[in-house]
């Protein structure tokens, strides 16, 4: 079995159903998770107004596990489609998972 791995998509939440369609077309054995959460930043560039008041920029995180061949063709197709668009990623081992 191939080692697997977590990526970890971070995304504006106005660019999460492109995203979506974007990972939904890749191939992936295992399922492509996400939920919503609002990230501390004082940075107020690309805020809106709300957010700039309240410190917090809404994200959307997708999580994919996969083998590393999966996760470098889809970063390949993410860099191309959504490059400069506020996205950030992350890709860590996994030392287990499955059903409990």
């Amino acid at each position: 079995m191939s080692a697997h791995y977590l990526l970890s998509l971070e995304v504006p939440k106005n660019l999460e159903d492109a995203l979506q369609d974007c990972l939904m077309n890749q191939k992936f054995e295992c399922e492509v998770a996400s939920f919503s959460l609002e990230g501390l930043t004082g940075d107020a560039d690309n805020l809106t107004l709300l957010e700039q008041v309240s410190g917090r920029k809404k994200k959307v995180v997708f999580l994919v596990e996969a083998t590393s061949d999966e996760i470098t063709q889809c970063l390949s197709k993410v860099r191309s489609d959504f490059s400069g668009k506020g996205l950030s990623y992350r890709v860590m081992p996994l030392e287990r998972s499955g059903p409990i």
